[in-house]
C-alpha cells in the first residue's frame, strides 16, 4: 500500500474509532511496527499544523493511540 494511502487509512480509523493499537495497524496495512510508528509521527505533524486543537495521544494502559482534544494543560 502506498504511504499516503496508509496514512489516510490510519487517520480515518482514528476519526471514526477514536483509537487503535499498533499491532492492529500492522495487520491492516501489512507493514512493520516501525513503519506504523513513522505514520503516527506524520499524523502528529499534520495535526500540529492543520488541527492544533487535536493531538494524537498514546494510552500506555490500553496500548493504543487515540485522537484527543487538547486542553489548556497540553
Amino acid at each position: 500500500m502506498k504511504k499516503s494511502y496508509a496514512i489516510l487509512v490510519v487517520y480515518d480509523s482514528l476519526r471514526n474509532k477514536k483509537s487503535f493499537q499498533v499491532k492492529d495497524m500492522e495487520k491492516e496495512l501489512g507493514c512493520s511496527r516501525r513503519t506504523c510508528l513513522r505514520y503516527t509521527k506524520d499524523i502528529k505533524d499534520y495535526l500540529s499544523i492543520y488541527h492544533p486543537e487535536l493531538t494524537l495521544f498514546y494510552d500506555r494502559k490500553k496500548q493504543s493511540f487515540l485522537l484527543k482534544q487538547k486542553t489548556k494543560q497540553d
